[in-house]
């Protein structure tokens, strides 16, 4: 019978191992691309790119909504490019003007579906982001979003942003062993980096040019009913709690802080499409639980749309829990270099 530590030992050494021969892999990449070894391409317009260096949901979504927002407040118009993760086709797929409401989410991607309901600006996305970029450089709008776009290199970008998260400082080892799809040191790329409030005295930070620190936070408002803005929810109601997002202990978190009387948290896997039957469970959950109040994120919301009829044939409400990312310190610095952008 092998000794439980030691197959421990075996099973740590393995991803040491494993992570070593990732982060060489990516080095040699990305060496050939600070060569200039690897085709890139430039876009007329100005670009600007929104990522990460680790795995998982540290607030891009929310970040590429917050520009979109201050872009437009500016006088200017966005587009915003990405891959439209775990869609249903393939090839290029856009929703502007000239295609305004042919496409549903499934096609596009839920986050850049949620991207254009909430702001009502172009979206492009084909599995080379390159690609939707070269083919939304044609419309009229002033400038490029790239989301998710750190890691996608054959881009360039005129401000390459990134953002961070806790796990990114807890564990900064590139994946299997960590988080990381990259080593740390890689973040020097960024222009700007936003760090939540929360990361203070980090020693990883210390080699980190201050000038390119923004703070932020995560900011929720009052849920709202998923069919009605209007109605807002009541904070001493029993509720169940769902979504399928790639962090969504973060979401639960949020929601006991706002409703303490959280009975049931059921989490589905990130970009999670929904069926009849996940629907009909949760109903089932709740019921057996004496809930009448359903919780969930922007995201899962627009993919939960189709199944109202299920919830109201149950008498079950379901409020949706908004996100915003709000600055805390270092908004000058990035209104500065978006402006910059634009007297160039």
């Amino acid at each position: 019978m092998i000794n439980g530590k030691f197959t421990g030992r075996i099973l740590k050494s393995l991803k040491s191992f494993s992570s070593l021969i990732y982060e060489l892999i990516v080095n040699f990449r990305n060496k050939r691309f600070d060569e200039h070894k690897i085709k890139t391409y430039k876009t007329v317009k100005p670009l600007i790119s929104i990522g990460n260096i680790s795995m998982g949901g540290t607030g891009k979504t929310p970040l590429t909504i917050y520009l979109c927002k201050l872009i437009l407040d500016l006088g200017y118009k966005p587009t915003v490019i990405g891959l439209g993760y775990k869609r249903t086709n393939k090839g290029l797929v856009s929703i502007n003007k000239d295609n305004p409401e042919n496409t549903d989410w499934y096609e596009i991607g839920d986050e850049m579906y949620l991207i254009h309901k909430k702001l009502n600006v172009p979206v492009y996305v084909h599995e080379k982001k390159y690609v939707a970029a070269l083919e939304a450089d044609k419309n009229d709008s002033d400038i490029l979003i790239l989301d998710d776009g750190y890691q996608h290199r054959y881009l360039e970008r005129d401000l390459n942003i990134l953002i961070l998260d806790n796990r990114t400082f807890n564990e900064p080892f590139v994946v299997p062993k960590g988080y990381l799809r990259e080593p740390f040191s890689e973040i020097q790329r960024a222009n700007l980096i936003f760090i939540p409030d929360t990361i203070q005295d980090a020693a990883l930070l210390h080699d980190v040019n201050q000038d390119k620190i923004i703070r932020f936070n995560f900011s929720n408002y009052i849920p709202y009913l998923m069919d009605d803005k209007s109605v807002l929810l009541n904070q001493d109601e029993n509720l169940l709690a769902f979504c399928g997002i790639a962090n969504p202990e973060r979401f639960f978190q949020s929601v006991t802080n706002f409703c303490p009387r959280m009975v049931f948290a059921l989490k589905f896997p990130d970009h999670h499409h929904y069926t009849d039957v996940n629907i009909n469970n949760i109903v089932k959950k709740a019921l057996n639980s004496n809930v009448k109040i359903l919780i969930t994120t922007e995201k899962d919301a627009l993919k939960i749309l189709k199944f109202a009829d299920i919830l109201k044939e149950n008498d079950i409400k379901c409020f949706v829990y908004p996100v915003d990312i709000q600055i805390t310190s270092g908004y000058d610095l990035l209104l500065n270099k978006i402006n910059d952008l634009f007297e160039k």
